[in-house]
């Protein structure tokens, strides 16, 4: 099941069009648009695609309310990140979710070192809980969880 439905399309933006809108709006960099090559994009920012229309989302929120997985699966440098801060955005807009997204890749410095990986894990869930949803609870307990159910040190 293919949520990522655009991968095999090629999208073009002109450049006149981006030339055009920055006529007028003050001095250079004001309200400048450009095409972001790196990293998620924010749609006031940058020449995008919305995030949440490249996605059937309604196939999602119904994975989502089913309580079911789902794989947004795509080559690099295509979108899922921004794709997922937004699903993000929206669920916690909703009022009925509260979601996180949280990018695990920094606990691999850990390598063998599986109680630090864990620590680098928990550390970022508390720092985005607080950042996302301004709640601290989850950084405030982890040390404590850890002492209790894993490696003892805090």
């Amino acid at each position: 099941m293919g949520i990522f439905p655009e991968c095999g399309r090629t999208y073009y933006l002109s450049l006149t069009v981006y030339f055009n809108e920055v006529i007028g709006k003050g001095e250079k960099g004001d309200n400048m648009r450009f095409f972001n090559t790196a990293g998620p994009v924010d749609c006031e920012d940058h020449y995008c695609i919305p995030p949440l229309e490249r996605f059937d989302l309604e196939e999602v929120l119904f994975l989502i309310k089913q309580k079911k997985y789902f794989v947004l699966h795509a080559p690099r440098q295509t979108g899922k990140t921004s794709c997922l801060l937004a699903l993000m955005e929206h669920l916690n807009r909703s009022g009925k979710y509260r979601c996180l997204y949280v990018n695990v890749e920094m606990a691999q410095t850990a390598r063998e070192d599986v109680e630090t990986g864990i620590r680098t894990i928990l550390g970022e869930i508390g720092s985005r809980a607080k950042m996302f949803l301004n709640d601290a609870f989850p950084k405030q307990i982890w040390p404590d969880v850890l002492t209790q159910h894993g490696g003892g040190r805090t």
